[in-house]
């Protein structure tokens, strides 16, 4: 990681798409300030309940976490959804980013 390619998601952001086959399937990734990645899949029932499953990857070394390619693999997912989202806009999920973006 010697060429900080994960400097784009320094901060703690999330990033959510929606999924292709219903309108309101999702995938959320939240980064925390720390490194680790959570994801949440989620969606609406036939009742219109909200259900979802979320699962969380430490960051390796530091963060004491065990999976440093899943996390890693975690981190250009991230990125690649935060660019999906710059090309399609608000059309397919949302992004965001919590904090002053001039923070350092």
């Amino acid at each position: 990681m010697s060429d900080n390619k994960y400097a784009i998601c320094a901060k703690q952001q999330a990033v959510e798409r929606l999924e292709d086959m219903s309108p309101d399937g999702f995938l959320r990734i939240f980064k925390q300030d720390d490194g680790d990645m959570c994801l949440t899949i989620g969606g609406y029932n036939l009742s219109g309940d909200l259900n979802f499953s979320s699962i969380e990857f430490c960051q390796p070394s530091l963060g004491g976490g065990s999976s440093p390619k899943t996390w890693e693999a975690l981190h250009d997912l991230f990125i690649a959804m935060m660019d999906d989202q710059k090309n399609e806009g608000h059309r397919n999920g949302r992004y965001e980013i919590e904090g002053d973006e001039n923070d350092s």
